[in-house]
């Protein structure tokens, strides 16, 4: 059981991880075309600005997952394993 817990955990750890690389690919591949069309400097400042916020509370946020994961694996695991096979 604590094997496919932690195989569980390793795979959702991927998954945060692999999330976070396309959001963050994502927004950077966004801002390098909107700089080319931004009008003024200042607008492109304040569309930098905005996708960086948005970057980092998503990087919060997938972190506050990888935590709460991290703290809870037990139980969370558990009861994911034990549902899944019908043992509730």
């Amino acid at each position: 059981m604590k094997k496919k817990i932690h195989r569980l955990f390793i795979s959702d750890c991927a998954a945060i991880v692999t999330a976070m690389i396309a959001l963050w690919a994502m927004i950077m591949f966004a801002m390098t075309s909107v700089r080319a069309i931004a009008p003024t400097q200042v607008v492109a400042t304040l569309i930098f600005a905005a996708a960086l916020l948005i970057c980092l509370f998503a990087t919060a946020s997938l972190a506050a997952v990888f935590i709460h994961l991290k703290r809870n694996r037990e139980s969370i695991y558990t009861e994911d394993i034990l549902a899944s096979t019908g043992q509730e």
